[in-house]
Order: C-alpha cells, then sequence, then structure tokens
C-alpha cells in the first residue's frame, strides 16, 4: 500500500526547495550579488541561466506530484512500485541540501475491462446529454459543398498523416442546429460514418450554451457547456478504446465521481482525457460542432488545453464553426483552415450524401 511517510517526507523536502529557490530570487538584485558579478566575468548571467534551470525542474517535479497525489488516494487498486525524479537541484556556490536517492512512490497498475469502466464512468451521463453526441432530428435537405471543401474532408477522413486536424470556419450565423448549414456538415459526415459500420472509432459533440436553470452556482453557461463536451468525450473513448488496458492509468469510480460538473473538476477532466487519448493506438476520429459557444473569459485557458490534448498521432480531429473563435485561431495554422472565403467558392458544389462511398476508405 502507498506509505504515507515517505510521501510526506518528500513533500516536505520540495517545499525546503522551493523555499531555498525563493531565498535566492529575493537576494538576486541585492548588493551582494552585485558584488559577485562585478568580480566575476559573466558571474551574474551564470547564476541567472542556474536559477532558470532549477525553476523549471521544480515545474516539471510539481506536476508529476500532482499526479503522484491523485493516484495516491485511492486504495481499491493494485499498487506498483515507480520512482520519482531525483531532486538534485545543487546550484553552483548554493548551499543547498539535497539527497540523490529518493524513496519510491506507489502508483497503480491493473488490468481495466469494458464493463468496469463503464460502470465507474457512469456518472459522467448526468452532466450532457446523448442527443448532442447525435442530433436526433433528420436532415431534410442534404449539405452541399464546393470541391474544395469536399476534398479536404475526404483527406480528412482516410487518416491521412499529413490532414490530422481542419477547422472549417463559416460565416457567422445565430443559426442553431440543422438551421446552421455547417452544422448540417458535421452531423452528415457522423451519419456517414455510422452508416459504414456500427462500431466505427468516431467519436462527435455538437455543443449547445447549457440553461441557466441547469448550471452549478456562480458557474457560467459556456462552463457548462464545456463540461458537458469533456465528460461525453470521456464516455465515447472509453466506449471505443480497445480493453482490457493493462497501461498505468487510474479508472477508479472515485476518480470519476470527483468530475461533478463544477469549474474546479474541469482540471481533472482534462487530466482524465489526456491518459484516454494517450492509449488510443489506431486512428479515431473526432468530430467537433459549434465551439464558438464556449468562447469566455471562464473557459479561455481550458479549451486551450483540450486543444492541446485533442492533438495526438491517431486522433484526427474536425472542428465546425460560425464565425472565429480566438483559442483556434491561435492554435490551428492556416494550412489546417478552410475560411469563409474557401466555402464561398461558387464553384459547382456536391451534395455530401451522394459522396457518401468515398469517405472512410
Amino acid at each position: 500500500m502507498f506509505k504515507e511517510k515517505e510521501w510526506a517526507d518528500f513533500q516536505a523536502r520540495l517545499h525546503g526547495y522551493s523555499s531555498s529557490l525563493s531565498t535566492i530570487i529575493t537576494i538576486e538584485h541585492s548588493e551582494k550579488l552585485f558584488d559577485i558579478d562585478r568580480k566575476m566575468d559573466g558571474g551574474h548571467t551564470l547564476i541567472r541561466e542556474e536559477l532558470l534551470r532549477i525553476s523549471n525542474k521544480c515545474d516539471r517535479i510539481e506536476n508529476k506530484c500532482e499526479k503522484v497525489g491523485a493516484a495516491s488516494r485511492n486504495s481499491q487498486l493494485q499498487y506498483t512500485s515507480v520512482s520519482l525524479p531525483s531532486l538534485a537541484l545543487q546550484a553552483p556556490g548554493v548551499g543547498i541540501e539535497t539527497r540523490e536517492n529518493t524513496p519510491p512512490i506507489v502508483t497503480e497498475s491493473r488490468r481495466w475491462t469494458f464493463d468496469e469502466v463503464m460502470a465507474n464512468s457512469r456518472c459522467l451521463e448526468d452532466y450532457f446529454s446523448r442527443d448532442r453526441i447525435l442530433l436526433s432530428s433528420q436532415i431534410i435537405k442534404p449539405p452541399r459543398v464546393n470541391k474544395q471543401t469536399l476534398d479536404r474532408l475526404l483527406r480528412w477522413s482516410r487518416a491521412s498523416p499529413l490532414s490530422r486536424t481542419l477547422w472549417i470556419k463559416g460565416p457567422y450565423t445565430a443559426a442553431r442546429d440543422l438551421e446552421n448549414h455547417m452544422t448540417k456538415i458535421g452531423l452528415k459526415l457522423v451519419n456517414l460514418a455510422y452508416e459504414r459500420r456500427p462500431n466505427f472509432p468516431v467519436i462527435s459533440f455538437f455543443c449547445q450554451l447549457i440553461p441557466a436553470k441547469s448550471l452549478k452556482l456562480n458557474e457560467t453557461a459556456e462552463m457548462g457547456a464545456l463540461t458537458a463536451v469533456l465528460y461525453a468525450l470521456i464516455r465515447q473513448i472509453l466506449e471505443i478504446l480497445s480493453l482490457p488496458l493493462v497501461e498505468d492509468i487510474d479508472l477508479t469510480e472515485s476518480r470519476f465521481q470527483r468530475l461533478d460538473g463544477t469549474k474546479s473538476a474541469c482540471k481533472d477532466a482534462l487530466l482524465i482525457l489526456e491518459d484516454l487519448v494517450g492509449n488510443i493506438t489506431q486512428p479515431m476520429f473526432c468530430i467537433l460542432d459549434g465551439l464558438q459557444w464556449l468562447e469566455h473569459i471562464s473557459t479561455r485557458k481550458h479549451i486551450r488545453k483540450l486543444l492541446e490534448v485533442l492533438r495526438h498521432n491517431y486522433l484526427h480531429v474536425l472542428y465546425i464553426t460560425t464565425g472565429s473563435v480566438a483559442s483556434l485561431g491561435d492554435f490551428i495554422s492556416k494550412d489546417e483552415t478552410l475560411g469563409e472565403q474557401d466555402l464561398r467558392d461558387r464553384a459547382v458544389k456536391e451534395d455530401l450524401g451522394r459522396q457518401g462511398q468515398k469517405f472512410w476508405i
């Protein structure tokens, strides 16, 4: 079982190192350090570079501690021993006491079955609607796209290494769901995937703002919408991943229950999603429509992290929006974007439904 005393000792040492580092930074501009700089050619530059190196190492260690700390709170699993990185933070001329051999820290490792992870994560279903994964309304008039758009969509659907990410950025409109031409494109692609074979590895979500009556206290509608996206993606990936999983990944019920729909749980949800995406070993497709509804100061940081997590070798993501989205614009290159001008090309347009046999091959 997890050794609480060793973990406490490790945290105390890390705190000590951080305190020492703070002291060094405090005196960085002091008269004493200025004197060193004056007497030793380049001394100040060397010390500053070393301080930056130490600070970066502390950041990496703290990130590792966060993951190990989360694992340590679970007592349901069989544990295996691994080691944290050594805290060798000695800077030239600075007296910091270190210990080269850090005691081993314990994390969990076991096999997960499909039934287990579905039962453990069932609580996430309370925070999103399955109707937003595949809109239930029928498309009366199939969407039409120009040749350039069709060619880009075909390349993306064929899992080309050069076309893992595609952003279709349509003109702004207040129309939603099937009244929105861009949304109809995304829905038709999801339908084509399901028509091809029932268990096709595609995940999707059609975003919408959460009604005020359904929001947690002090949460924004945009934050509620982002929560729905994250929880829906987690559940869908769990349904598709090859199980049993044998990697060191925490899929216990207690971990999923910490996802309670609040903003504070968003970081935990992103960590789980990152764990799952890291276990994708074959091409998987993701269609996200309507990210423009999620843009808000309360969600900006988390959306950027989501985009980073979804940038994975085996995950092919199609973003569809009406209007520009700042987070996407900062993260996705022009080569991965079809803008309004591209979509407005008035050349002969193709019916996506009639081109269905060309997708997913």
